[in-house]
């Protein structure tokens, strides 16, 4: 018997910037998203995860914080690459404030407390990536957004 099983993560898939930050604006304004979670004013979503079989190891996602808000801290198991496409704030890593604004390339460790502030006028875009996959549970609503099992050491 010849069976072809695909292996999750194994299409490339390839996003549009600009695709990418107008659909994120247009789901703040209407308060949803179809495969995102709107939450305390800001809009997260999932582009790839193994949940969907669009990814094996790591998630990828956006999020938008309208100017004026903050995210709560939080803490996860997955370290955490993000880009900020617009917008400017400041993210508090551990209590440590960094400066960030478009092109600013962050790394967050696992376990590390963070949150972000927006400071500027306008909507904060990101890009973001957790390694391993997990703790995006709490975006996804096929995960019933389930916050994901972390113990702060």
């Amino acid at each position: 018997m010849n069976v072809n099983i695909p292996v999750p993560g194994a299409d490339p898939i390839i996003f549009n910037l600009d695709d990418m930050k107008k659909e994120m604006l247009e789901a703040l304004t209407r308060g949803s998203h179809p495969t995102g979670r709107f939450l305390n004013g800001r809009i997260v979503v999932v582009l790839a995860t193994p949940d969907n079989g669009t990814a094996k190891d790591v998630a990828i996602g956006l999020s938008a914080i309208p100017a004026g808000l903050s995210t709560e801290e939080h803490f996860h198991p997955a370290e955490e690459i993000a880009t900020v496409l617009a917008g400017k704030g400041t993210i508090y890593i551990d209590d440590v404030p960094f400066e960030v604004g478009p092109g600013s390339v962050i790394y967050t460790p696992s376990m590390a407390r963070h949150r972000t502030e927006v400071t500027g006028d306008e909507v904060y875009l990101s890009w973001w990536m957790y390694s391993p996959a997990g703790s995006e549970s709490r975006w996804l609503p096929s995960k019933g957004f389930e916050e994901p099992i972390a113990i702060k050491k």
